[in-house]
């Protein structure tokens, strides 16, 4: 008789769950809103998750904003009459190992074992709030269906969110990849045509880089080269590619640590001269050059804070508005 071969392919993430079920790791939860009269009132309740610690961009201004505005809902009786939005939250402690592209299935993440805990306990929940760090928001993303729960994040713009198999996440942020237009039009408007493209290799950053790509060879400008480097590896054979296409435009994507890294080596490399331009993503920490210590080693070279502050003079970045600057009131009043 002859042996079928069993395709599991498409339950990983229920396997991914039941591995977070019988984790041991304690995951706090606090209720971030609590309905004062909760007799007079049906409750709804938000599975909220915010990244307070860890490695992530830190989601302490959203968690402050959050309670805001669910006070707001709560005392305005035109907004959701005979109901209470209440939200339960808890800190998804970004770690290296959830923006690792090399993330293994039975790694632990706790992020997952939150959700897994906020859905399992307390009032059934209406939807899953978040997250901040886009790799969270992933994997979260990839359970939050089989619950039957809807996902709204505030902040996670990887263009790979925007794919079909996150079609019940829904986000206010701008995907990183919408901004690409923006950056080709600085170009045009300085008329540089030919551009090289380096990116730390998370989805978040090589999937942005392929579609600027795409987006730069559509209007006509030379893509000299697009290359990446890993989260932890030398960016220089990335750089060096560069280098040898002459390609003095170079649009970039990566982490802080990384960035730190890729500029040490392009300083070395001459490729932070003042015929040189760097456009980058945003969402890079206020003094994010600033080093921790003496110097940033990468391979055989070192860089003093001053050779950084060098190589990064003059560079671009570009985000997402994340302030609405409009002189209206808002809903809330603000």
């Amino acid at each position: 008789m002859k042996r079928r071969k069993l395709d599991f392919s498409n339950c990983k993430p229920l396997l991914m769950m039941i591995v977070i079920m019988v984790a041991n790791a304690a995951v706090v939860r606090c209720e971030l809103f609590t309905c004062q009269s909760q007799n007079q009132h049906k409750i709804l309740t938000l599975a909220g998750s915010f990244d307070i610690s860890g490695r992530g961009p830190k989601g302490s201004g959203s968690l402050t904003a959050t309670h805001m505005a669910l006070k707001h809902i709560y005392y305005n009786s035109t907004l959701l009459p005979g109901y209470c939005l209440n939200m339960t939250w808890g800190d998804t402690k970004v770690s290296k190992s959830s923006t690792d592209p090399t993330f293994a299935l039975y790694d632990f993440d706790p992020s997952l074992k939150l959700l897994y805990d906020q859905i399992t306990a307390g009032h059934a929940k209406l939807a899953v709030f978040g997250s901040t760090c886009s790799t969270v928001t992933q994997s979260m993303a990839r359970i939050s269906p089989y619950y039957n729960l809807i996902q709204l994040t505030y902040l996670s713009p990887s263009p790979a969110l925007s794919l079909q198999d996150y079609a019940t996440l829904y986000r206010t942020y701008p995907s990183g990849a919408s901004i690409n237009l923006a950056r080709l039009g600085l170009c045009a408007r300085y008329n540089w045509e030919k551009i090289a493209i380096i990116s730390q290799s998370l989805q978040i950053f090589s999937k942005t880089a392929q579609i600027m790509s795409q987006m730069a060879k559509s209007r006509k400008f030379d893509v000299a080269t697009i290359t990446e480097f890993g989260d932890d590896e030398d960016p220089l054979q990335a750089l060096k590619a560069i280098e040898k296409s002459q390609a003095r435009i170079i649009m970039g994507g990566f982490y802080p640590p990384q960035a730190l890294r890729v500029f040490c080596r392009a300083y070395h490399l001459n490729l932070t001269t003042a015929k040189h331009v760097w456009v980058l993503m945003g969402g890079l920490d206020d003094n994010w050059w600033q080093l921790h210590g003496l110097n940033v080693t990468v391979g055989n070279v070192s860089c003093t804070q001053s050779q950084i502050n060098q190589a990064v003079d003059g560079y671009f970045s570009s985000s997402g508005l994340a302030i609405y600057n409009e002189p209206i009131k808002t809903i809330s009043g603000l």
